[in-house]
């Protein structure tokens, strides 16, 4: 019996702490798309949740106006906060979330259109989504990636990484070769990304 009210006090403390870091809210300065395409600039409110801010969000625009959006309701949002960057070094840098449609919803129960972030641009530009995965608590969260060039867009697992990516960058026999190999691997899918767009960037560069 002992143990068990113990227990009870241990898992209290916790959970209570989970439930206030899930309720804690951040204010950035930002905008948001709205359903017709114009920029809207303001503040948005954040949770910093990896996968509740990919459900809804909280938007001030400058005449003081507080609006709730889910991603059906508008095309994307962005806000500016103190990152690191590239190189290492803390600054001030924007991040970027069109509305998307998955068909996996990142928390249980919830909606399959997400904000999805924008990591990078050039010939095909990456986006990242996470889902929870609450039977994991080792590690509660899993992330799958979006490559996207022109009207093609492929989603990129942990599996099918090296499968899917050899179809995608096929154009590219050096990516193709070193999928799956140091620097080349699912967790690498950034650098991979950035290193097929300098290489047709600097084919066009050449080409003129």
């Amino acid at each position: 019996m002992k143990a068990q009210i113990l227990l009870l006090f241990i898992t209290i403390p916790v959970f209570l702490s989970n439930v206030a870091g899930v309720n804690k809210k951040f204010k950035y300065e930002g905008y948001i798309i709205n359903a017709e395409g114009e920029k809207i600039n303001g503040h948005v409110i954040l949770k910093s949740n990896l996968t509740y801010d990919e459900v809804k969000i909280k938007f001030i625009n400058y005449k003081g106006k507080k609006s709730t959006y889910k991603a059906k309701n508008i095309k994307g949002f962005g806000y500016r906060s103190i990152k690191n960057n590239e190189a290492g070094n803390r600054s001030w840098m924007w991040s970027h979330y069109e509305s998307k449609k998955v068909d996996e919803a990142p928390v249980p129960f919830g909606p399959k259109n997400v904000f999805m972030e924008r990591i990078t641009e050039g010939e095909v530009v990456l986006f990242q989504y996470w889902i929870q995965q609450n039977t994991n608590i080792d590690n509660p969260y899993k992330r799958y990636f979006y490559v996207q060039r022109g009207d093609e867009t492929v989603k990129l697992t942990n599996k099918n990484f090296i499968e899917e990516g050899r179809a995608f960058f096929s154009d590219n026999e050096d990516i193709v070769a070193n999928l799956g190999k140091v620097n080349h691997r699912f967790r690498h899918t950034k650098k991979v990304v950035k290193k097929y767009n300098d290489w047709k960037a600097r084919q066009a560069t050449s080409n003129l």
